[in-house]
């Protein structure tokens, strides 16, 4: 038995559908913010380390510690932020925020050192560095 209302239900689907995919995420806008965020998380790291080596007279060991956990810290903050903005596939979205920040340190890094990378050794293990805490970030965020 066909009921009149059914005509209404299609357009109401329709309506759903197209609520639906206005509410769909959009990650470039969040990967922005999350590297935006990585930065400047990083920069103030760096900032507190440069002024506690100024006043304890801390060696290049010490120095060269503290900026990997810098790079680890920041690097799972976006990584946790883009994982919990896009709840699927979370890892994912954590190495392209991972992704994202090394290119930008390199890129600062080319501008300052004149476009000449001193040790690719170090811009390995970085790059490593970056992809494996952001992973980790967006895969301990809530899904």
């Amino acid at each position: 038995m066909i009921r009149s209302d059914d005509g209404w239900r299609g357009v109401l689907c329709g309506r759903m559908h197209m609520e639906r995919q206005e509410k769909r995420k959009k990650p470039g806008k969040m990967l922005a913010i999350a590297v935006v965020l990585m930065i400047a998380v990083s920069a103030m790291l760096l900032f507190i380390l440069s002024v506690v080596m100024y006043k304890m007279a801390l060696g290049k060991n010490v120095a060269e510690i503290v900026i990997i956990l810098v790079y680890v810290i920041a690097g799972v903050i976006g990584g946790f932020l883009m994982g919990r903005y896009m709840r699927e596939r979370r890892f994912l979205w954590g190495l392209v925020a991972g992704a994202a920040y090394f290119f930008v340190l390199l890129a600062i890094s080319l501008a300052v050192g004149g476009g000449q990378m001193k040790d690719m050794m170090q811009m390995f293990i970085t790059m490593i560095l970056c992809l494996a805490s952001s992973m980790i970030g967006g895969m301990i965020a809530p899904g």
